[in-house]
């Protein structure tokens, strides 16, 4: 078996390429920067979504039973250029869909986010309405699930969207997003201090370790018959915290860590019903976020501690 994952240099790519390496499965990663390979039995292929004629020559000499787009401008870059947005997330989806179609592709998994839920504190589910204030990100991710539908009634193509909560952890340091802001308090550990300019601190997340996550990917790239197209993805219950507890976890560990200053506001999110994943594919996140900050803090923040 063959599996590509278009975007796969990142946090979540790399944990999942690792996740699948043992695995009788050639895995190639697409991607326009060459990643940092630990296995030999993962393949760096260079490719750039937008370009449609090259992601197709790409996957027609690569000849993948599974594919995996990981491929997205994040948050505050889709609000920085719509347009970006617009042919990343949305175009990129389509030439990856289209691709799949014409190379007989068994499964697409579409990665998704919780942000279509928009802003609340209420638990959220697979089946809840999307709001009307949903922001463009949240948007183009809403547009790829709906997309992957269409040309599963149209075409056939098994497509499932997983909605990822507040992935941590991994190799790659995070570059933009959420993710970012959790990586900036983490580096507090050095004992610098940091200014947040995204955030309040008291934003509410359920947070997932990156291992969890790609356990979930590979759950649902390999499951033999998955009754769902969408499946939220989330870790613990435990690890449903506000920006402040997170800072807060950092002191606990390093009792000489840095302060963080607010200087914004970002939105809520509930915690996250992972049930549907649980029941149908077996898979239940079991990573707490106050086990794991040991590991989290990075290497050169530790070493500055000293």
């Amino acid at each position: 078996m063959r599996l590509v994952i278009v975007g796969g240099s990142g946090q979540l790519g790399l944990a999942t390429a690792e996740c699948v390496a043992g695995m009788d499965i050639e895995t190639y990663i697409l991607s326009r920067r060459a990643p940092v390979l630990e296995s030999k039995n993962v393949k760096w292929v260079g490719a750039d979504i937008g370009d449609r004629e090259a992601l197709l020559t790409c996957l027609q000499k690569i000849r993948p039973d599974r594919v995996l787009n990981l491929a997205a401008l994040l948050q505050f870059a889709c609000s920085e250029s719509p347009r970006s947005a617009i042919d990343v997330n949305v175009h990129g989806a389509i030439n990856v869909l289209d691709a799949c179609c014409l190379l007989d592709v068994e499964r697409v998994i579409f990665g998704s986010s919780i942000a279509v839920y928009g802003e609340r504190t209420s638990e959220m589910f697979e089946d809840d309405p999307i709001p009307a204030d949903a922001n463009l990100y949240a948007l183009t991710k809403l547009l790829g699930e709906r997309l992957g539908e269409q040309y599963h009634r149209l075409y056939g193509l098994k497509v499932l969207a997983l909605r990822y909560s507040g992935i941590f952890g991994g190799r790659e340091a995070a570059t933009s997003g959420m993710s970012q802001v959790r990586s900036k308090i983490l580096l507090t550990a050095s004992g610098q201090d940091v200014v947040i300019d995204e955030a309040s601190g008291d934003e509410l997340i359920h947070l997932t370790d990156v291992s969890d996550a790609a356990e979930a990917t590979c759950r649902a790239l390999f499951e033999p018959a998955p009754h769902y197209s969408i499946y939220n993805v989330a870790g613990p219950k435990e690890n449903y915290i506000s920006l402040r507890d997170l800072h807060s976890a950092v002191r606990a560990y390093r009792p000489g860590c840095g302060s963080v200053k607010w200087m914004g506001k970002a939105k809520n999110a509930g915690p996250v019903n992972t049930d549907r994943l649980a029941n149908d594919l077996k898979f239940i996140p079991r990573r707490k976020f106050s086990e794991q900050i040991a590991r989290l803090i990075p290497a050169e923040a530790m070493s500055l501690s000293h």
